[in-house]
């Protein structure tokens, strides 16, 4: 094979938020992206994502803002309040904190948001159910083993697989990371009487001892909700859910119960918070990390989203620009 016609793909482990935003972001460059993902599917599971105005202008740069602004909602303000006597805490207006540019936080599915990622992709470039094994890292190249056996070779074998990421263990990095000291889960439930305590378009977030309740509308008549709670390193919750969530927040102001009680369970999720201690190095030769698999982050502020959408079109070289090694030489060469 020539070596015109000869390219090498960029390997991306990892199918989730930074690794679709990774592959779009290659492919509009003129690479060719290639995502191996250990899940069989997407996740079933509703829930949201906000997206502060630095990351929808990395979504719009990929062509998908449109189309995400039609299945979301956007939130021009947010207020911090008292769970006891409802008082406000803090108020922000997104607009007056701009700096110059046209803010917004956009509040959709996520699940949405990654189907119009996918769309903008060829189906041959994400493979579901296949699992990284291990790699070798060559000259001008790494060749990527996949637990079934089989391998492929890439230019940049890219790291998008999250905190426990297969990728950084086995260039053997030892990310410094711990517990944060709680416990989140989000929910996504229709509703249709509660302009009141959660109007559209405002973010509200309900402050009490060691316990959080905020809410956003994703859609008119749709609510994304989020609760944080301090737990114990490794303390259990089993499902469902709720019960534990009612007890938690059950008898809180602006109705949160009611929210929580009219949320499918199987839209329910949770995990535990870490947080960084010490940097891991991001790159090493021709093996690039991203996303939480380099640097996790709190979700406070709706900001863990934000560098998984970013730090890819950082990294992705420009089309009119020269790129630099390693990305540079998964280009294509120009036809003799």
């Amino acid at each position: 094979m020539s070596a015109a016609t000869y390219r090498r793909p960029v390997v991306i482990i990892g199918a989730g938020l930074t690794g679709l935003v990774t592959a779009v972001s290659m492919q509009r460059a003129g690479l060719t992206p290639l995502i191996f993902e250990k899940k069989p599917h997407l996740p079933h599971a509703k829930t949201g994502v906000a997206l502060w105005g630095n990351g929808m202008r990395v979504i719009d740069r990929l062509g998908v803002g449109t189309k995400l602004r039609t299945c979301g909602l956007t939130t021009l303000s947010s207020e911090i309040v008292n769970s006891t006597d409802g008082r406000v805490l803090c108020k922000l207006n997104f607009s007056e904190e701009s700096s110059g540019h046209v803010n917004e936080i956009l509040v959709a599915e996520l699940n949405e948001l990654k189907q119009l990622l996918l769309e903008e992709l060829p189906s041959e470039s994400v493979v579901f159910n296949k699992e990284l094994d291990s790699f070798t890292q060559h000259g001008d190249y790494v060749d990527v083993h996949l637990a079934d056996g089989s391998n492929v070779e890439g230019a940049v074998l890219i790291g998008a697989d999250g905190l426990y990421s297969r990728v950084r263990s086995r260039l053997k990095l030892q990310m410094s990371h711990r517990y944060a000291g709680y416990s989140t889960w989000r929910g996504v439930t229709n509703v249709t009487n509660l302009s009141k305590e959660f109007p559209l378009q405002l973010g509200r977030e309900i402050w009490g001892k060691g316990r959080r309740f905020g809410a956003m509308h994703m859609r008119t008549g749709t609510l994304y909700w989020y609760a944080v709670a301090a737990a114990g390193n490794g303390e259990v919750f089993l499902r469902p859910f709720k019960k534990t969530l009612l007890n938690k927040f059950g008898d809180w102001n602006f109705r949160c119960g009611e929210v929580i009680d009219a949320t499918d369970e199987r839209n329910i999720t949770r995990h535990d918070v870490q947080e960084r201690l010490q940097p891991v190095p991001w790159v090493e030769n021709r093996v690039v990390l991203m996303g939480e698999a380099a640097h996790p982050i709190t979700e406070n502020m709706h900001l863990s989203k934000v560098p998984s959408s970013r730090s890819p079109v950082c990294y992705s070289p420009s089309r009119d620009a020269k790129c630099v090694d390693p990305l540079h030489s998964a280009k294509a060469p120009a036809s003799p």
